[in-house]
């Protein structure tokens, strides 16, 4: 709701600004109005001829974004950076991911498009028009930014980039052109007339004859019309950020390879920095100061393991801040961090670590807080619940003194303790405000784990449309963050929801989109969410022994909870059977008792195995064990449905009433398996 105020009140300014300019008609100018109505437009010409005076034009009369590239370093990086701090008015969040989304599309070795299907998310709700100047002082890098642009407008419905350069050479305008995606481009005759046009629109002749300046050139009278006098470049992207000068200084001490300086800002504002998501500088101050063995540089060098996935060196580093901390509150934070990371692996050893800060009154609100919340996971880690339950209670009772960020982070932490402790009701009731406080602060991430708990729970609770609504939002976070593993998630969990409501026109758009991640399906949650979902869908047609060949790999050492290997076993011994594979039926079958006994049948995937692997048995000439379920929900209209096809294939009658039992699963929001049942073979020799 926060975004798209802002961006009705960025859009009013604009359309204010545009009415103010609208009765000067300039010739070149309103070509290129006209020309920027396509996705792209290109303006062209040799330094000196006025570009940068058209296109501060153009962005006073169209209310556009103004970037000029030449006051930045040179690369593909810094450009697409700038970029989204000139767009923090109609994107905040972009900025804050920035660091992390460039890193992640750096490592898939695929920046343009990644970083421009990232970017368009953000821009996809606002007619946005972006001016970039200087586009060749990129050097080699001109022609990533261009296929960057290109790839952006194609995904941003109502974006349109503006680019100035000295010469075309390395945009590919033919392609473009023969793609529609430009008009002709401006050249240097059209650049010239709209300055000499604009020029004298601003000193009317009376005016010029009167002056006592009347052979002044034209670079000196108007020196803001003129290419070489662009003003200041913070002027045209506007007002710099309360936070800016920080990271501007650092970045400054860097490239000056100030020693000193860097590591004077490092200790002092390091971690802010690196919770603001500024990882790319930090990176590079790093580089400077391998020596330095400060607490805080030391986390930083912790925390920058993390992130390339290296836990063990991460772990050495925590332990080395930790022991060089020189307060109280660098130690804790250290071991907060630490903490956290422990736990994402499911080790309680995070436990000792943490308990003695957990209510050390030395430490300030939000760091006690924080660290009782990360304590109470560990103690669900370690299946200690009453401990789990009385840290959370002790951080939550602090709440109200912290800011909107740290409330984010300690609602969505307590939603995912509340969810795997058992109180289904209190978890909604947090992920529901942690994830409000997380996308108003801007904290994707913190977003992410949220809206996790909140799919986990309708999924359970009221079946897979509900499920996708925050499946989207979390897929929007994801994006937002850069994060692909967290994308991937999004897309392999809709997969799933649409393939058990048998959505075969959504199931193909999803086939697009794990198209362009060119996934590797050798991946846990790849497998867990898009395999079973491709195996079902190959079922409809009869396909079982390719859904059969499809699952078998991902059996028992892909699966992290007995409920989803006993579920797995269940699906590959009904495809088996059903593909009158009996023996290799029979071996599924004893994976999957193996499983459902270590889980006992606690859950809906569980409970939803037994089911298939019932069916399964009868298919596989075994006597079937039909567990005892409700009648009622979705689970209950599944045991019905397993019920009646099993009946139905020694049963002409009792075939007849499955059209009937069909149509209850689909109104339980199970057409899915409404087509895996109407393709079972009707006798099994």
């Amino acid at each position: 709701m926060e975004r798209r105020v802002v961006q009705e009140a960025v859009t009013a300014s604009r359309l204010q600004t545009r009415a103010a300019a609208a009765h000067v008609s300039v010739p070149g100018l309103d070509r290129l109005v006209e020309a920027a109505r396509k996705p792209l437009a290109v303006v062209a010409g040799p330094a000196g001829c006025g570009k940068s005076a058209l296109l501060r034009a153009f962005a006073a009369r169209e209310g556009a974004v103004l970037i000029d590239l030449a006051s930045g370093d040179g690369t593909f990086r810094g450009a697409v950076r700038m970029l989204c701090e000139a767009l923090r008015e109609i994107a905040p969040g972009a900025r804050l991911a920035f660091a992390s989304a460039y890193a992640r599309a750096a490592e898939r070795g695929d920046r343009t498009t990644s970083l421009a299907r990232w970017l368009a998310r953000y821009v996809d709700d606002a007619a946005t028009t972006i001016a970039i100047d200087a586009v060749d002082r990129l050097g080699e890098e001109t022609r990533t930014f261009a296929e960057f642009a290109e790839a952006l407008v194609r995904r941003a419905r109502d974006a349109h980039l503006v680019i100035a350069a000295r010469d075309d050479a390395d945009l590919p305008v033919p392609r473009w052109f023969a793609g529609e995606l430009i008009a002709m481009p401006l050249g240097a005759d059209d650049v010239r007339d709209a300055t000499r046009a604009a020029w004298t629109t601003a000193h009317p002749p009376a005016v010029q004859a009167s002056s006592s300046a009347r052979n002044v050139t034209l670079s000196s009278a108007c020196p803001e019309l003129v290419e070489g006098s662009k003003g200041e470049p913070q002027a045209a992207m506007g007002a710099p950020l309360a936070d800016a000068p920080v990271r501007d200084a650092l970045e400054l001490a860097c490239r000056a390879r100030d020693v000193e300086r860097v590591r004077e800002l490092l200790r002092a504002h390091g971690l802010q920095l690196e919770d603001r998501g500024d990882v790319d500088v930090l990176d590079a101050a790093l580089d400077l100061v391998p020596d330095d063995d400060h607490a805080v540089v030391l986390l930083l060098r912790a925390t920058r393991e993390v992130r390339l996935g290296r836990s063990d060196t991460s772990e050495a580093w925590f332990g080395h801040a930790i022991a060089r901390a020189e307060s109280r509150a660098i130690a804790a934070e250290a071991a907060y961090r630490l903490g956290r990371e422990i736990v994402r692996r499911q080790r309680s050893d995070a436990v000792e670590l943490l308990e003695p800060f957990a209510y050390d009154e030395a430490l300030d609100a939000a760091q006690r807080c924080a660290i009782r919340s990360v304590l109470a996971e560990a103690y669900l880690v370690a299946k200690r619940i009453d401990d789990c339950r009385a840290a959370l209670g002790d951080a939550l009772a602090e709440a109200d003194r912290l800011d909107v960020g740290a409330r984010a982070h300690l609602f969505a932490r307590a939603a995912y303790v509340h969810l795997y402790a058992g109180d289904r009701a209190r978890a909604r009731e947090y992920a529901l405000a942690g994830a409000a406080l997380a996308e108003d602060a801007h904290l994707y991430t913190v977003g992410i784990g949220a809206y996790s708990v909140l799919y986990n729970l309708a999924y359970e609770d009221a079946g897979p449309t509900e499920s996708l609504v925050y499946l989207e939002r979390l897929a929007e976070c994801a994006i937002r963050t850069g994060n692909v593993d967290f994308h991937l998630y999004a897309i392999a969990a809709a997969y799933e929801a649409h393939a058990e409501l048998g959505d075969v026109a959504a199931i193909e758009r999803l086939e697009h989109d794990l198209r362009e991640f060119d996934l590797h399906y050798n991946t846990a949650s790849a497998l867990q969410g898009v395999l079973p979902s491709r195996a079902l869908v190959a079922a409809w047609s009869g396909a079982f022994a390719s859904a059969y060949d499809l699952l078998v790999p991902s059996a028992a050492a892909q699966q992290d909870d007995p409920d989803r290997e006993a579920l797995r076993w269940a699906e590959i011994a009904l495809y088996a059977a059903a593909a009158g594979m009996r023996e290799r039926a029979h071996d599924a079958l004893r994976s999957f008792d193996d499983a459902f006994a270590r889980d006992g049948g606690s859950t809906q995937y569980a409970l939803r195995g037994a089911l298939l692997a019932a069916l399964a048995s009868s298919l596989a000439g075994l006597e079937p064990v039909w567990p005892t379920i409700a009648r009622d929900g979705r689970i209950g209209a599944l045991a019905r449905a397993v019920r009646a096809v099993d009946e139905s294939r020694h049963s002409v009658a009792r075939a007849a009433a499955l059209l009937d039992v069909f149509d209850d699963l689909r109104r339980h929001e199970l057409g899915g398996f409404a087509k895996l049942f109407a393709a079972l073979p009707a006798e099994v020799a």
